[in-house]
């Protein structure tokens, strides 16, 4: 089903760069390497707000798994976490992931990547629509607005995603630098 959408993507982008036309759009990749710039804009339950900029590196293996290593200033780890479908595990992380509104993020992150790069779990409340030039996925806690299609060797990838996390009141800006298609991955690196 994912492969068959993916050709209605680029068939769809192909008339326009960066402009999806089709609701059930996914990519066919099976594995995926990505270098993002995220901007983190966080409410918190106190009122104040908090603004983040990182660099991120992430690898994705289908249906369900990633690794998600984030950088702050000079290269500094800021965490690092694994998916395996619902099972999310921080390996590192600059602050105590068990505690406050940072560990509460990292994991609400997980789903927010699963939603944006299409990976397993799907929620059944989960949907795509375009609007807009965009790609919509929608579920009751969050809106992954993807833009900026660019096609890397025959696939359609988002070079830009707004994610907007209703439950706990934050907003990302991910773009992405680059990009490599289906590269061999190391199943060491999905394991804690």
């Amino acid at each position: 089903m994912r492969t068959a959408a993916i050709a209605l993507l680029l068939a769809g982008c192909a008339g326009l760069p960066g402009a999806p036309t089709n609701p059930s759009l996914v990519s066919s990749w099976g594995t995926l390497k990505a270098e993002h710039y995220v901007r983190l804009d966080v409410k918190l339950p106190d009122g104040k707000e908090l603004h983040r900029e990182m660099r991120g590196v992430i690898a994705i293996e289908r249906p369900d798994k990633f690794r998600l290593r984030a950088l702050g200033p000079g290269g500094l780890l800021l965490f690092d976490i694994i998916c395996r479908g619902t099972y999310v595990k921080v390996i590192e992380a600059i602050r105590d992931p068990e505690q406050g509104v940072f560990g509460k993020i990292l994991r609400s992150l997980a789903s927010d990547l699963q939603a944006a790069y299409d990976l397993e779990p799907t929620p059944k409340d989960r949907t795509r629509s375009i609007a807009e030039g965009a790609l919509l996925v929608e579920d009751p806690e969050r809106t992954v607005r993807l833009t900026d299609f660019h096609n890397e060797h025959g696939q359609a990838i988002f070079y830009r995603a707004d994610i907007t996390n209703r439950q706990l009141g934050y907003h990302i800006e991910l773009d992405v630098n680059k990009a490599e298609i289906d590269p061999t991955l190391d199943p060491k690196m999905f394991q804690p």
